[in-house]
């Protein structure tokens, strides 16, 4: 497969190669592999990420989850209080989004799957030392009590916004820049 894909945007400069200035329209030339490392960077358990449920009554309910792990991806792990509503919205409807950002913005990660509170111990002490930074998980000073979130991840979209640009990666080919793979 032929990693150098042209794609036509009307954008100005992009953070990835310029515009050949051989093209008309102002095409824009990337270069996949260094796209998918630039994912992978995003997914990295330091950003922190946006988490989409819908609610009994189909509401969306997006929450902000900063306590993570890509270590076991296409599994993406999530701490949470035992106590949130977000458990309730998983039962009756599994499908979220997650959306993730680097660190100017000019780069969003749309993760999609199914997602499930996590019951085995083993797993979650497993997730709990998997995840360096835990300052973030303020229901922590209220109760010293943790539950974990998985999400089998089912599709990636990597998103340039100033470029309108955006493009689906396969889980095969991010999984290596990912979690233990990066």
């Amino acid at each position: 497969m032929n990693t150098t894909t042209i794609l036509q945007s009307r954008a100005i400069q992009a953070r990835f190669s310029p515009p050949d200035p051989a093209q008309a329209n102002g095409a824009f030339v990337f270069d996949r592999d260094e796209l998918l490392t630039r994912t992978g960077d995003v997914l990295d358990g330091r950003h922190p990420g946006v988490l989409t449920t819908a609610d009994r009554a189909g509401i969306p309910r997006p929450r902000w989850m900063a306590t993570l792990s890509f270590e076991a991806f296409p599994i993406l792990y999530a701490l949470t209080s035992p106590h949130s509503r977000k458990l309730e919205d998983l039962q009756v409807h599994p499908d979220v989004s997650w959306l993730f950002a680097n660190e100017d913005m000019s780069m969003t990660v749309t993760l999609n799957g199914k997602a499930a509170e996590i019951f085995d111990p083993y797993e979650i002490k497993h997730v709990w030392s998997a995840i360096e930074d835990k300052h973030q998980a303020y229901f922590l000073r209220e109760q010293p009590c943790v539950t974990v979130i998985g999400t089998v991840v089912d599709t990636v979209e990597c998103c340039l916004p100033m470029r309108n640009f955006r493009v689906p990666f396969s889980i095969e080919e991010l999984c290596p820049k990912v979690g233990s793979g990066a």
